[in-house]
Protein backbone atom coordinates (compact mmCIF):
# COMPACT_ATOMS: atom_id res chain seq x y z
CA UNK A 1 0.00 0.00 0.00
CA UNK A 2 3.14 2.27 0.94
CA UNK A 3 6.72 2.14 -0.04
CA UNK A 4 9.08 4.78 1.12
CA UNK A 5 11.82 4.27 3.48
CA UNK A 6 8.66 2.47 5.48
CA UNK A 7 6.21 -0.24 3.96
CA UNK A 8 2.54 -1.08 4.80
CA UNK A 9 1.46 -4.13 3.81
CA UNK A 10 -1.71 -5.54 3.63
CA UNK A 11 -2.90 -9.38 4.44
CA UNK A 12 -6.04 -10.69 4.01
CA UNK A 13 -7.01 -14.25 5.04
CA UNK A 14 -10.23 -16.11 4.63
CA UNK A 15 -11.37 -18.96 7.44
CA UNK A 16 -14.66 -20.83 7.36
CA UNK A 17 -16.26 -20.54 10.50
CA UNK A 18 -17.99 -23.94 11.10
CA UNK A 19 -21.41 -23.26 13.77
CA UNK A 20 -23.70 -26.13 15.00
CA UNK A 21 -27.32 -25.01 16.50
CA UNK A 22 -30.02 -27.07 17.12
CA UNK A 23 -33.38 -25.75 15.39
CA UNK A 24 -36.90 -27.37 16.30
CA UNK A 25 -36.06 -30.95 15.98
CA UNK A 26 -32.94 -30.83 13.76
CA UNK A 27 -29.57 -29.92 13.96
CA UNK A 28 -28.13 -27.63 11.44
CA UNK A 29 -24.69 -27.16 10.35
CA UNK A 30 -23.56 -23.50 9.24
CA UNK A 31 -20.24 -23.08 7.02
CA UNK A 32 -19.28 -19.69 6.20
CA UNK A 33 -16.12 -17.68 4.92
CA UNK A 34 -15.01 -15.22 7.56
CA UNK A 35 -11.84 -12.64 6.00
CA UNK A 36 -9.69 -11.40 8.34
CA UNK A 37 -7.61 -7.63 7.71
CA UNK A 38 -4.36 -7.77 9.36
CA UNK A 39 -1.43 -4.40 7.69
CA UNK A 40 1.97 -4.65 9.01
CA UNK A 41 4.66 -1.69 8.82
CA UNK A 42 8.20 -2.65 8.38
CA UNK A 43 10.98 0.02 8.73
CA UNK A 44 14.49 -0.67 9.89
CA UNK A 45 13.82 -4.40 10.44
CA UNK A 46 11.30 -3.82 12.91
CA UNK A 47 7.72 -5.57 12.15
CA UNK A 48 4.84 -3.67 13.34
CA UNK A 49 1.17 -5.63 12.92
CA UNK A 50 -2.04 -4.23 13.86
CA UNK A 51 -5.89 -3.70 12.43
CA UNK A 52 -7.33 -1.02 10.53
CA UNK A 53 -9.08 0.57 13.95
CA UNK A 54 -7.70 3.57 15.50
CA UNK A 55 -7.39 2.06 19.05
CA UNK A 56 -4.89 -0.73 17.42
CA UNK A 57 -3.16 1.94 15.47
CA UNK A 58 -2.34 4.17 18.21
CA UNK A 59 -1.30 1.43 21.11
CA UNK A 60 1.20 -0.13 18.08
CA UNK A 61 2.55 3.39 16.86
CA UNK A 62 2.79 4.83 20.80
CA UNK A 63 3.04 8.77 20.06
CA UNK A 64 -0.69 9.32 20.90
CA UNK A 65 -0.70 12.80 21.09
CA UNK A 66 1.04 13.76 17.94
CA UNK A 67 -0.45 11.07 15.65
CA UNK A 68 -3.91 12.57 17.39
CA UNK A 69 -3.16 15.82 16.45
CA UNK A 70 -2.19 15.13 12.93
CA UNK A 71 -5.49 12.96 12.35
CA UNK A 72 -7.51 15.84 13.78
CA UNK A 73 -6.06 18.75 11.90
CA UNK A 74 -6.30 16.68 8.35
CA UNK A 75 -9.70 15.40 9.24
CA UNK A 76 -8.40 11.98 9.32
CA UNK A 77 -10.28 8.93 10.31
CA UNK A 78 -8.55 5.54 10.61
CA UNK A 79 -11.36 3.33 8.59
CA UNK A 80 -10.34 4.25 5.65
CA UNK A 81 -6.97 2.41 3.81
CA UNK A 82 -6.61 6.30 2.33
CA UNK A 83 -6.43 7.58 5.67
CA UNK A 84 -4.22 5.03 6.98
CA UNK A 85 -1.46 5.61 3.91
CA UNK A 86 -1.47 8.88 4.47
CA UNK A 87 -0.90 8.73 7.98
CA UNK A 88 1.96 6.06 7.62
CA UNK A 89 3.39 8.47 4.93
CA UNK A 90 3.62 11.27 7.33
CA UNK A 91 5.30 8.76 10.10
CA UNK A 92 7.86 7.75 7.38
CA UNK A 93 8.89 11.04 6.84
CA UNK A 94 9.71 11.75 10.38
CA UNK A 95 6.80 13.63 11.34
CA UNK A 96 6.31 12.79 14.80
CA UNK A 97 8.94 11.05 16.17
CA UNK A 98 8.23 8.38 19.07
Amino acid sequence: LYDGEGQLFKQVESNISKNTFQDVGQTRHVERFVARTTYHWIKGGDLKSFKLSKKQILKTLGNKKNIESFLKSNKLKLNKEAHLIRLMTYYDEGGFMP
